[in-house]
């Protein structure tokens, strides 16, 4: 009976810390530096949303000083970073090769 008093209660700890979690963080170790990739929760209108973040130690914190150890900032999707590029790339060459004959007109 004592086992499982104690049990229950570990339970109810167990579950009061799952109630208040409100993301996860992994190590990650990149070229320069080390950093934290992870997620947060958010209750936007009533619905939660998983926000994906990425976490750097504040290079510029100096002694003293009451300024944040870390930075959060919101991660960019690998493959959006990559079609935002290739996008900007091709529209880039549209509006050179849609250029080029007016300028050959304007010559003639």
């Amino acid at each position: 009976m004592i086992y499982y008093c104690a049990r229950m209660n570990e339970t109810n700890k167990n579950s009061d810390w799952k109630d208040r979690e409100v993301g996860a963080l992994w190590k990650k170790q990149g070229r320069n530096q080390s950093y934290l990739s992870g997620h947060v929760i958010v209750d936007e209108l009533g619905m939660e949303k998983k926000i994906r973040v990425v976490v750097f130690s504040n290079r510029q914190k100096k002694a003293g000083e009451n300024t944040p150890d870390f930075r959060i900032y919101v991660s960019k999707d690998r493959n959006e970073s990559t079609e935002t590029a290739v996008a900007a790339t091709a529209e880039t060459a549209v509006v050179a090769s849609s250029a080029s004959p007016e300028e050959d007109e304007e010559t003639l």
